[in-house]
């Protein structure tokens, strides 16, 4: 909008951040954030509250502009009957890179992994940490995962300080490939052994360790003393640390728990344990091939841990490597929410209203006619479909394409939907 216009408009209207930001009570906050420009409490709280819209020559034009630019202000009444979206967001799970030296047999990146590692980039991870705090978006804290994170020029520590400066809580996830091992090089830092990474991650105040607990112990048999190392060290300092269990083999779970109170000669007092559900989505295949029944789909989501309220009332979001963030985690790669390299959390929330993954999960009736139109003609190529969350992951994604190409109000052709499904079975090893 051009100054012209803004000193035309006679009606200021609370924008959907603004009243998200009266929700969550961070009106005073947002005046800290405003700085001096002549805006006064009550001011701001008249328009947070106002349906009807506030004069804008009730304000100084210096307000106005500072407002406008923050996200807090439009044209119009906000005419949406729907919650806000992210009222109930208390975390942010950054992805850095989908890149790992590993390949396990499950990873539901593994149609998506690159050859090389590829970072996202930390200027824009700091700035969305600055502006989600002043959102309360992340009041139980940021996890920052991969791929693998724990890796030569991976943004990890730098994130982790600036969450640190920020007084936010962070929990990092790693592989623990470096347990046992000297010379480390994590970011571009350098590290003679597995215990100055523990102390460098304390330096930055890290609340939680996540340690794989899986199956890929059977694939890289080594890798399990490097984990039971790294529990050890995270005791040896009262580091928390967190066991995430994605269905490993009893014989497993009980070998590195037996292994780890053998070593440090009493019970683990900082450990924790949360399950995972496996999907079958990524490289973990079920037994059985036969043909996806798109009918089954909407039960499926309808079904899944969330009943497809996530895509619209959200607990959590997701950042992609490439700034894309969406708001399921089961959809690597995704960002159908916005792009944080190209756009701010406010003008991201402010435009949830429109998004078309949104939209058609909001509805039920809208989810069932897009997918009899865009997925069920092509079905075939798809293999069964059995977890609810990879039913929504993949309607999810084929919605965001689709809406990419239909931005220009051009209805996707036959050839470019085949395109659309073959892209999105390779990455999710849906064929």
């Amino acid at each position: 909008m051009t100054n012209s216009d803004r000193y035309a408009m006679t009606k200021l209207y609370p924008s959907p951040t603004l009243l998200h930001l009266r929700q969550r009570s961070r009106l005073d906050a947002t005046l800290a954030r405003l700085g001096e420009y002549d805006l006064t409490r009550d001011q701001l709280t008249q328009l947070a509250r106002s349906k009807e819209g506030v004069d804008a020559d009730t304000l100084t034009q210096r307000s106005i502009e500072a407002l406008w630019q923050h996200g807090l202000v439009q044209r119009h009444h906000n005419k949406s009957e729907h919650a806000l979206p992210f009222y109930f967001v208390r975390a942010i799970n950054i992805e850095v890179s989908y890149y790992c030296n590993l390949a396990c047999s499950h990873c539901l990146q593994d149609g998506i992994r690159p050859a090389q590692a590829q970072w996202i980039d930390s200027n824009h991870i700091i700035r969305t940490l600055e502006e989600a705090e002043w959102l309360d978006l992340i009041s139980s804290g940021v996890n920052i995962t991969g791929g693998e994170a724990f890796l030569p020029d991976s943004p990890l520590l730098s994130l982790l300080a600036a969450a640190n400066r920020l007084n936010i809580p962070t929990r990092a996830n790693t592989n623990a490939w470096w347990g046992n091992a000297s010379h480390i090089v994590i970011g571009q830092q350098h590290f003679d052994d597995d215990q100055a990474v523990i102390d460098a991650l304390q330096a930055v105040n890290l609340g939680v360790l996540a340690l794989s607990l899986d199956n890929r112990y059977l694939q890289y048999p080594a890798l399990i003393d490097r984990v039971i190392r790294v529990a050890a060290l995270c005791e040896q300092a009262k580091q928390d640390y967190e066991f995430v269990a994605t269905e490993p083999h009893r014989n497993i779970s009980l070998y590195v728990q037996q292994q780890l109170a053998q070593q440090l000669g009493h019970a683990p007092k900082h450990m924790s344990i949360s399950q995972m559900e496996k999907v079958d989505l990524g490289a973990a295949q079920p037994s059985m091939h036969n043909t996806l029944d798109t009918n089954t789909l909407l039960p499926l989501i309808k079904g899944s841990s969330c009943e497809g309220k996530g895509f619209y009332r959200p607990y959590y979001l997701h950042l992609s490597p490439n700034g894309g963030l969406r708001n399921c985690m089961y959809a690597p790669n995704g960002g159908w929410l916005g792009n944080i390299q190209t756009s701010s959390l406010t003008s991201i929330l402010n435009s949830i209203s429109d998004n078309p993954v949104y939209r058609t999960f909001v509805d039920d009736g809208a989810l069932e006619v897009f997918i009899d139109a865009y997925i069920t003609p092509w079905q075939d190529g798809y293999r069964n479909i059995e977890n609810g969350c990879t039913a929504s992951a993949m309607v999810a994604r084929v919605i965001e394409v689709v809406h990419q190409i239909s931005q220009d109000s051009q209805t996707p052709s036959a050839q470019q939907m085949a395109e659309i499904h073959d892209s999105v079975r390779r990455q999710y090893r849906l064929g």
